[in-house]
């Protein structure tokens, strides 16, 4: 999903989907590919030598996944547990910055010194006695029902959009800015190079990497707005 509100472009074309490629999400990064001799295109993979073509935009889309940005604290006794607001939470992506000790923990499997443990089924996180008393933020994504989708986005309309009957959709290009939730969350966007910015594997930017440079961070997510800030500017295309 995109913020349309914060989001401006100078160009948006319609394309043709590579052959058996899905793109369910918009704000995604999409890349070229040749098929044929036409131009389409695809979720970016995250490969050396993607050609970018800018970022999905759908007729018909009913969001599935949220980001949310919550801070605590670790408990400074107990079970060293805490609990996110929401459950469901998308596999691995999730990140727990540590105030205190001014750096990320890693997760794993079990809670160690200087990481932490997630169950994503109930939204619990836990966490090592050396991180006992610390004030953390959480960076997390997480399935959203139906109920809350509606609730939320409002019913899109029941007939399939240009994007699935016709396999097109529009692609957000040209120069502007994007605020998008179409990013790896397990990443950090703070303090970034000009070339740090990168496509990803399944349309997800993310830092570093071997996919192509996309653009630099304006906002970085936050409790406010979760959504990741990038200006770009796409120049390359398939033949140009």
């Amino acid at each position: 999903m995109y913020d349309r509100k914060l989001t401006t472009y100078s160009e948006m074309l319609t394309k043709q989907v590579a052959i058996g490629q899905s793109i369910p999400d918009e704000g995604a990064v999409l890349v070229y590919v040749e098929e044929d001799g036409i131009q389409k295109v695809q979720r970016s993979a995250g490969a050396a030598g993607e050609t970018l073509a800018g970022f999905s935009a759908i007729d018909n889309y009913q969001p599935t996944m949220e980001i949310r940005v919550e801070s605590g604290a670790v408990p400074a006794t107990g079970s060293l547990e805490i609990s996110l607001s929401h459950a469901n939470l998308v596999a691995n992506q999730i990140r727990v910055f540590d105030v205190d000790a001014d750096a990320d923990l890693d997760l794993a499997a079990s809670p160690a010194s200087g990481k932490f443990s997630v169950n994503n089924t109930t939204g619990v996180l836990t966490f090592h006695a050396d991180e006992a008393g610390h004030a953390i933020v959480v960076f997390y994504k997480y399935f959203i029902t139906v109920a809350e989708s509606v609730m939320t986005y409002h019913e899109r309309h029941a007939n399939a959009g240009a994007s699935d009957f016709w396999e097109v959709l529009e692609v957000i290009g040209g120069q502007g800015e994007i605020w998008t939730d179409q990013y790896d969350v397990s990443k950090d966007y703070r303090n970034l190079g000009a070339n740090d910015l990168c496509s990803g594997a399944n349309g997800l930017i993310t830092v570093g990497g071997n996919g192509t440079p996309i653009g630099i961070v304006i906002h970085v997510p936050d409790q406010a707005n979760p959504m990741l800030g990038v200006k770009y500017t796409i120049t390359n295309k398939v033949g140009s």
